[in-house]
């Protein structure tokens, strides 16, 4: 008797499982879910890969980017990618290097429909302390977004 019922179980459970699958798994990444990447890739260890990564997501033929920062300001242009990409490796070796840029909290608003932008606000804790950081983003393939904007102050 209990054989009888553990097959039927055993097959509604299956189904389940199947249906969790397809439902959760399946499909493409949705813009949430490709800005939270973003937000894993400038965050967690500061080894090698780090600028590299950060940079990965910054594309000024596409999308001149506004930084504001400690010490920093300024648009950047394609033509002023090298200044920018040696002032971001320069300020990581000697702060953050060998070290953990870990996030506190962050809110996400996209906006339009269908998403071609989105704005970004982190709170981060550094080697240095805690920081503010707030990013504009710009969707410029349907699958891809890059920063147009990212201002830093210290504190939350």
């Amino acid at each position: 008797m209990i054989a009888r019922h553990a097959r039927p179980c055993r097959l509604g459970c299956s189904l389940l499982l199947l249906l969790a699958l397809l439902g959760c798994g399946g499909g493409e990444p949705s813009d949430e879910d490709r800005i939270e990447r973003i937000l894993q890739d400038i965050t967690g260890k500061v080894d090698d890969s780090y600028v590299p990564r950060c940079l990965s997501h910054v594309d000024m033929e596409a999308v001149p980017i506004d930084v504001k920062a400690p010490q920093y300001s300024g648009v950047y242009h394609a033509d002023r990618a090298p200044e920018l990409e040696k002032g971001f490796r320069r300020v990581i070796a000697r702060h953050f290097a060998g070290t953990e840029i870990k996030l506190r909290g962050h809110t996400i608003e996209l906006e339009g429909d269908p998403a071609r932008k989105a704005e970004v606000s982190m709170g981060l804790m550094t080697a240095v302390g805690p920081l503010k950081v707030e990013l504009s983003l710009e969707k410029t393939t349907p699958t891809a977004w890059k920063v147009a904007r990212v201002h830093i102050r210290r504190g939350f």
